[in-house]
């Protein structure tokens, strides 16, 4: 079973080389207990990298990570390009209703 829905978010960082780098989601499910994947797109590699999983919640539930240790991987040299996805799947049941995702906010915190 293939994610029911992604979305995928571009930005750019203010700085090449920040002293802390945290990302964080606000979102939503309309039915709890969906998966939702966090993926974070590095760079280096050109694949993308999961930084959290978690089970939705049918109101707001925010995650934050912090990823300062992996930074380099992260923002695009030269561009400062940064990008990131969210995830949800179901679990598969032909008894759960169509899943509908909500974002209310996606924040990188760059400290130079």
């Amino acid at each position: 079973i293939g994610d029911a829905v992604t979305v995928v978010f571009d930005s750019t960082a203010p700085v090449q080389i920040p002293s802390s780098l945290v990302y964080t989601v606000e979102s939503r499910t309309n039915v709890a207990g969906f998966t939702h994947t966090i993926d974070i797109w590095n760079w280096t590699t050109s694949s993308w990298d999961v930084i959290a999983v978690d089970s939705t919640a049918s109101s707001d539930e925010v995650v934050s990570t912090d990823v300062t240790g992996s930074s380099v991987h992260y923002i695009q040299n030269g561009t400062r390009k940064v990008r990131s996805r969210s995830r949800w799947r179901g679990n598969g049941s032909p008894l759960v209703p169509t899943l509908r995702a909500g974002v209310d906010q996606v924040k990188w915190t760059v400290v130079p």
